[in-house]
């Protein structure tokens, strides 16, 4: 049970069809009571090796259908449990010895897929969350200074190319809190340039020395 795989089916089928045969001409007044349990628990064995085959195999499809349901362009955190179940399912697949070669390198193929997905998510998180974003946190259009400006910039195009880039990675409402980051900035950045050219407007202004 613990190392049968699928491409030991036939044989199984094979001795279970020789076993009925043997049963059906069983003679209870030739055959002893041992020979007849014999042939009882080796039915029994092969209907648990058939089990154990056809469960094998509904597991490697739902593992399959489960991996394969996922689009790597739009999974976002809240897929991001349901994956990583179906990574650790498929690590006891592969730790076990129920698998032919050709089913245990389709489903190495099969978790490499998965993780990738995984590792989308945490691109996306990473990105949403880089130090060009955090370093602005809490600056608005009503405290910004002219030397935030250079932080502010590098946080706009940041929040920018997360949105790009992973946009369809996000939850709603991580999209829209990261759309609200942008407008904060660009308020930011707004009163910046609204600062700027006053201070302009006042350099340009005749020192008062030269006033007569």
């Amino acid at each position: 049970k613990d190392n049968v795989k699928s491409s030991d089916a036939d044989t199984v089928l094979a001795v279970e069809r020789l076993i009925f045969d043997i049963a059906e001409s069983f003679d209870d007044g030739v055959s002893t009571d041992a020979e007849w349990n014999k042939l009882t628990k080796a039915s029994a064995k092969c209907k648990e090796l058939s089990k154990r085959i056809a469960d094998v195999a509904d597991e490697i499809a739902r593992l399959t259908d489960g991996v394969n349901s996922y689009d790597i362009n739009t999974v976002t955190s809240d897929d991001k449990t349901d994956i990583e179940k179906l990574i650790a399912d498929i690590d006891v697949l592969l730790g076990g010895d129920n698998l032919t070669p050709a089913e245990r390198d389709s489903l190495e193929a099969l978790k490499a897929l998965a993780k990738s997905l995984s590792e989308r998510i945490e691109a996306a998180k990473s990105a949403a969350e880089s130090p060009e974003i955090t370093a602005v946190k809490g600056i608005t259009k009503d405290n910004a200074k002219l030397e935030d400006k250079n932080a502010l910039t590098k946080a706009k195009k940041a929040i920018e190319d997360a949105l790009k880039t992973f946009g369809n990675n996000y939850t709603e409402e991580e999209r829209k809190e990261l759309e609200k980051q942008l407008d904060t900035v660009n308020e930011a950045l707004e009163a910046i340039g609204n600062a700027e050219k006053v201070k302009d407007e006042i350099d340009k202004l005749p020192s008062p020395d030269n006033i007569t």
